[in-house]
């Protein structure tokens, strides 16, 4: 054995015997591996709570509900410049989110303006330290909507709408569906398993936008406030922490008012004022409740004010069309008219779009009938031509034309018998009609150098067709 292998074998020999006599050594005990902390779900919940307060303590003495209102638009008229009417409206709404659950139909709060730096944040900061459960967002998906409804029942407020907002199909079918509650809910698959989830949209909202365009059905589902910048000469308060204490005080009294009133407004069925119909009547049907139920003179300033605000509801273009069809017919006085001449009637209404439709061009027979036919109305033919029978019309104008013409009954006889262009449909026979309105008429007649003809009347043939 060599002098390295025999010194190796004595080097371990010696350590073994060392171990052996060498007393035991104590050594620190096998310490099970830390898990990694997860973080804990009730703390999450309590954190994301942070951001929704809880519901305001009621005030502890009886609130006079008028008093109540009265102070709610001093506050709005001290912080923002408002139009006519809109100050009643945020302190009407304020009330309606405190008795939300006493409520069947919930319209949507829109302020839009023109430009930016009109007062539609400082409204729902306003809005966010008078309400209950106040969510406030300058962004927001469509699920964090439901899902955040879902869970807490808030007030939403929805400040910057313009920039996320019109892309999204699915945040507008979300926004509409609150409406009512019946059909307040979004389905989706959820969890792990996927399984079918519905969700609440049941919720007060409101929404601040730059620009007036809303989609059709998001606007007949809201109460609409068109925001102004404020003028020079207007002494208007800034909003500041200072205010809150006061804020915090109405909040209170509103909660109180609420809770005192909710049978009253549950079993309230007020009467509205003729003009509104359709979903504006049920847009202001809670807001109008609870200005009776809070008396002194909200109950007319509150119906007044629904006329004046839902006056610039825009109309769609059917409606429009119906709207002048219906003034065609009456003021020629006609049963029928052929197509050329219901258009040249339309393009010479006063203020009427129809003269410059589509790039200052008139509207065509064939776009008329396009939008006719979504109501059912169509042109009839017959061996002399086409033509629209009054009769047609009737059901329609019942149905989307609230107000009636005047009337008036006249007998008229025509002068010169009324033909269309191509010289297809003539009636000749006097008929008895609503009111007559001679209107001129520029043809264009290559025999008689674009003649001015005065139309007075479309009579109708024997039997009354043509």
């Amino acid at each position: 054995m060599g002098s390295k292998a025999f010194a190796k074998t004595m080097t371990a020999n010696d350590s073994r015997r060392a171990g052996a006599d060498a007393e035991p050594v104590a050594t620190a005990p096998e310490v099970e591996p830390v898990a990694e902390a997860q973080p804990d779900a009730e703390a999450e919940k309590v954190e994301s709570r942070s951001f929704v307060p809880p519901d305001p303590e009621p005030w502890p003495e009886q609130v006079d509900g008028a008093e109540l209102l009265d102070a709610l638009v001093a506050v709005f008229h001290r912080h923002l410049s408002l139009p006519e009417g809109a100050a009643e409206i945020f302190a009407l709404w304020v009330v309606f989110a405190h008795a939300f659950e006493a409520v069947d139909v919930s319209p949507r709060l829109v302020l839009t303006s023109p430009e930016p730096e009109c007062g539609k944040t400082t409204a729902l900061s306003l809005l966010g330290r008078l309400v209950p459960r106040r969510i406030l967002a300058s962004n927001v998906t469509p699920a964090v909507i439901f899902r955040a409804i879902e869970r807490y029942r808030p007030t939403m407020l929805i400040d910057e709408a313009d920039t996320f907002i019109d892309a999204s199909d699915e945040m507008a079918g979300i926004l509409n569906s609150g409406h009512q509650p019946e059909t307040a809910f979004v389905w989706r698959c959820d969890g792990d398993d996927h399984e079918p989830r519905g969700f609440s949209t049941w919720s007060p909202l409101a929404i601040a936008r730059i620009g007036d365009d809303l989609p059709a059905p998001l606007r007949s589902r809201s109460i609409v406030i068109r925001m102004q910048r404020a003028r020079c000469d207007e002494n208007l308060e800034r909003l500041r922490a200072m205010h809150h204490a006061g804020l915090e005080e109405l909040c209170r009294k509103g909660a109180r008012w609420a809770a005192d009133h909710l049978d009253v407004l549950r079993d309230a069925d007020p009467e509205m004022p003729e003009a509104l119909r359709g979903r504006a009547a049920d847009n202001w049907r809670p807001l109008i409740s609870i200005a009776d139920a809070a008396g002194g003179c909200w109950p007319e300033t509150a119906r007044r004010i629904a006329v004046i605000m839902s006056g610039g509801v825009k109309t769609s273009t059917g409606v429009l069309l119906l709207r002048d069809t219906r003034q065609v017919f009456e003021d020629r006085g006609c049963a029928i008219a052929p197509p050329e001449f219901l258009v040249e009637c339309l393009c010479l209404l006063p203020d009427a779009p129809w003269a410059t439709w589509s790039g200052g061009a008139r509207i065509t027979p064939h776009r008329v009938a396009r939008l006719l036919g979504a109501y059912g109305i169509a042109s009839k033919r017959k061996r002399s031509g086409r033509y629209y029978d009054r009769q047609d019309f009737e059901d329609a104008w019942a149905s989307y034309c609230a107000d009636p013409p005047p009337e008036s009954v006249t007998t008229v006889t025509p002068v010169t018998p009324l033909e269309s262009k191509d010289n297809s449909v003539t009636v000749s026979d006097p008929v008895t009609v609503q009111s007559v309105t001679p209107v001129q008429i520029v043809t264009e007649n290559p025999n008689e150098n674009n003649a001015v003809t005065t139309v007075t009347d479309v009579t109708v043939s024997e039997g009354g067709e043509p």
